[in-house]
């Protein structure tokens, strides 16, 4: 079974090796330029704007370490911690292990079009695609969840072409490890493995993929999540409870934007190259034992359907897809007018860099950012406005406190709880509390007589707090439209009942 795929009409190349029938062409060096062009890109920006809510979030969740937490598993803030130790306690040194990890997501999907029998121009584009994909510009900026989920998800593919390929089923032991990290950082890689066992069973790849070395990957895999599992069972599992919420809240809405977003993941001059790598993977007689991907693709869109999942949540099976879309793309150059069909691939990658790096990244002045790009990216406007928010709950902090006894600060969200426990301690202010999500477990408000200075709409519930007055409304620089602009202060005399009651009734998850 010889693959028939770009290059394979001219001589092979020296150092090329045939394993099963496969043709595969040496990894091109070149293969390292968007890789380290998309590192040095997004370091240079990495220190501008400021942290994200998320961001904020993950440093208060370093302070507390634990094997999980209520929303998501310990690996992302791990990282956090390593980059801050390692790369200084900066917004520059929080982002620098995400931009790596991308940069590293380039390479792996270069190997993937070597591991499909691409040669080294499909190589060269695949990394390319990659590193100008919108998507991957954007969890390449942030410390986010998404950043790894795509990392692992790339390389268990790897490994599970490369099996197909060669027959060695010892990579089994490679993709046990990816999938046990992986599932350390987000159990959504749960709904990635279904979708492509179900895919492998459709397919009959699952010949290819089954031995007793299978069974010793997923050994592996089971032993490194094993701490997070044990903590869910300690803890009631809250991973569940938190999935259950999030279906309630954001389900109908996933399911609406599910398609639309799959667009923006890449951005739009992009889809042809992956559109071709999804029918070429069901197309090609010579790659019907790599079908299983494109397969496992629709069926997680249907089960994100079905379930109300994030549309990111498929961002990792895009590696595969868009190498095999740039293989079938250098083909479709070579059978036509290579100079115009060159021509078009070379404008949309650069249409799409371009748009790509605008939307995403803090290239801007911050003016620019409550208009379309706003519309398309929410997240960056969640990067603006932290240190001015701090200030004026400081302002209103110091107005109503009375020789040494404060306000209690307590936050509707994770966010502006982590904005003032980041910040706050310049301008004086104790810490804050938060109900939501893990914050709640970080730390109860103490039990004292003191009034309480409730910040967002946790305020509005007249059942919590007693005597509430508006005292100040947030306002953001420039008055960029994001989720703390027009946030209200109110201050409370106190709370309704003691706080070892009331926090469990205002506790959510979100």
């Amino acid at each position: 079974m010889e693959l028939s795929v770009s290059d394979t009409s001219r001589p092979e190349p020296a150092g090329a090796s045939t394993d099963s029938g496969w043709r595969i062409t040496p990894l091109s060096p070149w293969v390292a330029a968007p890789s380290v062009a998309v590192l040095i890109g997004l370091l240079t920006v990495a220190n501008r704007y400021g942290f994200h809510r998320d961001e904020l979030y993950f440093i208060e969740s370093m302070e507390h370490p634990a094997w999980g937490y209520v929303d998501n598993p310990p690996l992302t803030p791990a990282i956090g911690w390593i980059s801050r130790q390692v790369f200084g306690d900066t917004l520059f040194g929080l982002r620098v292990l995400p931009a790596l990890q991308v940069a590293v997501v380039v390479l792996v999907v270069a190997l993937l079009a070597r591991e499909l029998g691409g040669g080294r121009r499909a190589q060269v584009l695949a990394a390319v695609v990659t590193a100008t994909a919108s998507f991957f510009l954007a969890i390449g900026h942030l410390l986010t969840t998404p950043t790894f989920d795509v990392l692992a998800t790339c390389v268990i593919l790897l490994g599970l072409c490369r099996i197909v390929r060669t027959g060695d089923q010892r990579w089994w032991i490679g993709i046990g490890v990816a999938i046990g990290v992986g599932l350390q950082n987000k159990f959504t890689l749960l709904l990635v493995l279904a979708s492509l066992a179900a895919a492998a069973l459709l397919t009959g790849t699952w010949r290819r993929l089954v031995s007793w070395w299978t069974l010793a990957g997923a050994a592996v895999a089971l032993v490194i999540w094993l701490p997070q599992v044990l903590w869910q069972f300690d803890h009631d599992w809250p991973q569940l409870d938190f999935a259950r919420a999030l279906a309630e809240q954001e389900g109908g809405e996933n399911r609406a934007t599910l398609v639309l977003f799959q667009l923006l993941i890449l951005g739009p001059p992009l889809v042809p190259i992956v559109i071709a790598g999804i029918w070429s993977l069901w197309r090609r007689p010579s790659w019907r034992p790599v079908r299983f991907v494109a397969v496992g693709y629709v069926v997680l869109l249907g089960v994100l359907l079905a379930t109300g999942g994030k549309g990111y949540y498929a961002a990792g099976l895009f590696g595969a897809l868009i190498a095999a879309g740039s293989i079938a793309t250098v083909d479709w150059v070579d059978r036509g007018s290579v100079p115009v069909r060159a021509s078009v691939v070379g404008a949309g990658l650069v249409v799409n860099a371009v748009v790509g790096v605008v939307v995403t990244l803090p290239i801007l002045p911050e003016r620019f950012v409550d208009g379309p790009i706003g519309a398309v990216n929410e997240d960056v406007k969640e990067t603006i406005g932290w240190p001015a928010f701090v200030e004026q709950v400081a302002a209103v902090a110091d107005r109503e406190s009375m020789g040494d006894r404060s306000p209690v600060i307590v936050t509707t969200d994770y966010g502006t709880a982590g904005a003032i426990d980041r910040f706050g301690a310049e301008h004086g202010l104790g810490p804050a509390h938060s109900p939501h999500n893990s914050y709640a477990d970080f730390r109860q408000p103490p039990a004292q007589d003191a009034p309480v200075l409730v910040i967002g709409e946790a305020g509005a519930n007249p059942a919590w707090f007693e005597e509430c007055e508006r005292r100040a409304t947030i306002a953001t620089p420039g008055g960029i439209d994001n989720e703390i602009d027009g946030m209200a202060i109110r201050l409370c005399a106190a709370p309704a009942e003691p706080w070892s009651e009331l926090w469990p009734k205002m506790r959510r998850l979100s």
